[in-house]
């Protein structure tokens, strides 16, 4: 897959359970960047560099992250959408998404706010 270059950047990390096709849930480590980001490992969604045609599609640029010298390579969840099949999972995973920002960038401001206190 392309546009995995090596990045520094700041991640936070939660353990979540994720929606996967076709209709399961898998608790897995999801990242946060503070540009608004959702970060997943692809292999949860069976997505690997097989799909870099489908992932060069990606409309929001930057499409992976790889850390830790190579060893951990990270996809932008709304990715994920490119290579799943099912429309309606699709929508699902991506209002998830969306939900699941909010709630973390929530998290954040609580956080930071109870600090500043």
């Amino acid at each position: 897959m392309s546009m995995a270059d090596e990045e520094v950047c700041y991640l936070e990390f939660l353990m979540a359970w994720l929606p996967t096709p076709p209709g399961a849930e898998r608790c897995t480590v999801v990242g946060f960047r503070r540009d608004g980001t959702m970060w997943v490992d692809p292999a949860l969604f069976g997505i690997g560099p097989q799909h870099a045609p489908q992932l060069a599609q990606f409309p929001g640029g930057k499409y992976l992250l790889r850390q830790d010298g190579g060893r951990r390579t990270l996809l932008n969840a709304k990715a994920v959408a490119l290579v799943v099949t099912d429309p309606n999972w699709c929508r699902h995973w991506l209002r998830f998404v969306e939900d699941f920002i909010q709630y973390q960038q929530q998290l954040r401001q609580q956080h930071e706010s109870a600090r500043q206190n």
